[in-house]
């Protein structure tokens, strides 16, 4: 329980209480006659607390909940003139001081709770799909509001260099991660690469959580098998923490393969993340390091006449990245935070110099197909061509930010950033079969590029409230970015945002940001290419709504006009082949009404809903391909996750999740469908999936010291629907089904 007490005996005093991720607890409550509100029924573990008063000012604080203990919060409230509200930090340990912009949207925050206990799937891709316009393929990668690039990842607010447009392993496991935070795309801009989203990745435990060793093994169908160790130190004073985190997998059901019906082909995969963090804290000023480590190997998987012929073909995907950053307070209201960040990511592709010949659709029967470079089966195209690719792709990104807060609702950010990047890539690329879909129709394709590219920028953003309802932000960005070749460009990026609160549940957002974003440095080796910078206009118009103490609700419209919009595709169509060529779209647009529903209940029913209904279409055709197509949101036009879960006090918890995609099939469905074929029976029309999860855990409590243990099941595809949706669709998220998978897991913790 949590008693806070006015000195002045102040009634209508409003507090409120905020997890470390931001969500409200318990709703808005007042003080009574006597100054007092009580808080009971908390959990243990770290909480903001915030006390305000329209005439008196107010403080902010960082308490900690300690077992059935009561902590009392004593506040005193200075007399002010004026009808403004200014926040004083009562406590300021420096980690904890917020430099979000006063009045932007709450972040879309998962964190290890509802990753754990409501969702089936806590892969990367699982988890982000609950955010609405993330899109999942089917290749391990989430496409944000129609962008390939539209993802910055970053660890525990220090953002990381953006990783390889061609990489299907994610620079963050959320089986390691304490939180998952998704900022919008106003908060974005003001990111070191202006992105859709950026995708903050917490691996630390709250402050002054307890010590802890954690271990869980899972196994399962398919080969199935995991192992995640997570632990946590530190001294007596918590001025020094160390978190340790180690994931290995493996399953013989690695990604889509190129057939519903034999999914496991030559389709293993072993993969291994770790991650280790060290903070350090004297007086207000505080030191943290991050590194992180994954590496994923992936049998490329085959149909079932190229397997039976010998033909093996493997990748590995390998990062390595880590993160510096000083906090140095230098007072009670500005900050400066520097940070140094670095990724080096490596993409390998390799064969063993089996070949089937490939099935060439007859000229004279079927010329739509042969234009296309089609097989004349679908289902047997054979495996012409021998890969041999080793991308290589190193970063180093420095950053300074500094932030002023003049009150609660008035603040200025402002910063640098510089991005240092290193390609090396090496390509041979052989078509023995007579597939013909190497560039320039050559037998053979050897690339051999070294070149040094940069990346940086400069922004500020200054937020003022325009009265007790209204807030007004705005910014500017100066962007420069050379690809180390040909390419050496920038802009300067104005935002705008105007926030109004209707009430103290209620907000109508609108907001305009311009962004500049670089093209993949590291797969433009076809030659044939001049790809150039994206720039994106985006307005939003958003209401977001406290529809009760522990209900959320947020309901957007989009819109995205993309000039030289940068578009991803195979380097060789329809080959499965691991590399990635990028073309422009002079200009494109997407819109989108996105929303999202969900509560956050410690005990009892939860649920949450998140629906995006979007349109992505280019407007004119690439000057790099003949094609032009209808959509390029790659065949995900509707996409809607829900969940329902109940937590019993005991810590057992039950959950259902859907998953639904709809979308446009792929354009090698339609020339099939025009030649009088309709693979698996489906037409050029729309199709929608559904896939369904179901999770049982019973987990320790996180907050109780002593030896616990805990086990649990997950069902991923629970009905085992395979129907294929979109053939020879490499990106789309309504491929085809995976089959069902069954894991079980049993972890222990002290």
């Amino acid at each position: 329980m949590v008693d806070v007490g006015t000195t002045q005996r102040l009634a209508g005093v409003r507090v409120r209480l905020f997890s470390v991720d931001g969500t409200a607890v318990g709703g808005e409550l007042r003080t009574d006659a006597q100054g007092i509100v009580s808080i009971p029924g908390l959990a243990p573990g770290s909480y903001r607390l915030q006390v305000q008063h329209p005439r008196y000012g107010g403080e902010s604080a960082n308490i900690q909940v300690d077992g059935d203990k009561t902590v009392r919060y004593q506040v005193s409230l200075e007399s002010s003139d004026e009808e403004t509200f200014t926040l004083r930090e009562s406590s300021d340990p420096a980690r904890d001081r917020v430099v979000r912009l006063p009045d932007a949207p709450a972040p879309a925050s998962k964190d290890r709770d509802f990753i754990q206990r409501q969702l089936g799937d806590h892969s990367l891709q699982g988890v982000l799909a609950t955010v609405p316009g993330l899109q999942r393929n089917s290749v391990g990668q989430v496409h944000a509001r129609s962008e390939h690039r539209g993802v910055t990842y970053s660890l525990n607010g220090v953002q990381l260099p953006i990783p390889p447009s061609s990489s299907v392993t994610p620079l963050v496991d959320p089986e390691l991660l304490q939180s998952i935070q998704v900022e919008s795309v106003h908060e974005a801009s003001q990111a070191s690469a202006p992105t859709g989203v950026v995708v903050d990745a917490v691996s630390l435990p709250p402050a002054g959580a307890r010590d802890f060793a954690q271990y869980q093994v899972k196994a399962g169908n398919l080969g199935m098998q995991e192992h995640i160790l997570r632990a946590r130190v530190s001294d007596p004073d918590s001025n020094f923490s160390a978190s340790l985190g180690a994931h290995t997998y493996a399953s013989e059901l690695g990604i889509d393969p190129p057939h519903p019906e034999h999914q496991t082909l030559h389709n293993q995969q072993v993969g291994q993340n770790y991650l280790l963090q060290l903070d350090g804290k004297t007086g207000n000023e505080t030191l943290s390091g991050t590194v992180a480590y994954t590496r994923n190997n992936l049998q490329l998987p085959l149909t079932e006449a190229n397997y039976n012929a010998g033909v093996r073909q493997d990748q590995v995907d390998e990062n390595i990245s880590g993160v510096l950053s000083w906090n140095h307070p230098i007072d009670d209201d500005s900050d400066l935070k520097t940070s140094l960040s670095y990724l080096r990511s490596r993409q390998q592709v390799r064969n063993n110099g089996v070949f089937t010949n490939f099935q060439q659709a007859d000229a004279t029967l079927y010329p739509g197909l042969a234009a296309a470079g089609l097989p004349a089966d679908p289902e047997q195209p054979g495996a012409p061509y021998l890969p041999r690719t080793d991308l290589l792709l190193s970063q180093v990104q420095p950053r300074v930010d500094y932030v002023k807060r003049f009150s609660e609702k008035h603040l200025l950010k402002a910063g640098l950033n510089a991005d240092f990047i290193t390609s090396d890539q090496n390509v041979l690329l052989l078509d023995p079969g007579g597939g013909g879909r190497l560039p320039n129709g050559a037998p053979s394709f050897a690339a051999r590029v070294n070149r040094d590219g940069f990346y940086g920028g400069l922004f500020f953003s200054h937020t003022v409230p325009l009265g007790e309802e209204l807030s007004f932000n705005y910014g500017l960005r100066a962007d420069r970015f050379s690809n180390g070749l040909d390419v050496n460009t920038g802009q300067i990026s104005p935002s705008a945002s105007l926030t109004y609160a209707l009430n103290d549940s209620n907000r109508l957002r609108c907001s305009y940001v311009r962004t500049f974003q670089a093209p993949p440095l590291e797969i433009d080796v076809s030659g044939t290419t001049g790809v150039r910078p994206q720039r994106i206009n985006t307005y939003e118009v958003a209401f977001e709504s406290q529809l009760a103490p522990t209900v959320n609700g947020r309901l957007a419209y989009v819109r995205r006009d993309f000039r030289d919009q940068v578009d991803i595709g195979l380097l060789v169509p329809n080959s499965g082949i691991a590399l990635f060529a990028p073309l422009n779209y002079p200009s494109a647009f997407y819109q989108a009404l996105e929303l999202s529903l969900s509560t956050s209940n410690k005990v009892g029913w939860n649920g949450f809903v998140t629906g995006t209904l979007s349109e992505a279409r280019p407007l004119e055709a690439s000057s790099s391909t003949s094609q032009f197509v209808a959509y390029n949101d790659h065949d995900q036009r509707v996409q809607v996750t829900a969940g329902v879960s109940h937590r019993w006090a005991n810590g057992f918890s039950a959950a259902a999740d859907i998953f639904y995609g709809s979308g446009f099939p792929q354009i090698a469905l339609t020339n099939y469908n025009a030649a009088g074929f309709t693979p698996y029976g489906y037409t050029g029309e729309r199709h929608g999936r559904i896939i369904t999860n179901l999770s049982l855990q019973y987990l320790p409590d996180e907050d109780t010291s002593g030896a616990q243990f805990g086990g649990g099941l997950q069902v991923l595809n629970l009905f085992d629907d395979r129907t294929l949706l979109n053939f020879y669709s490499d990106f789309s998220g309504n491929r085809f089904q995976p089959q069902r998978k069954v894991l079980l897991n049993a972890t222990v913790r002290f």
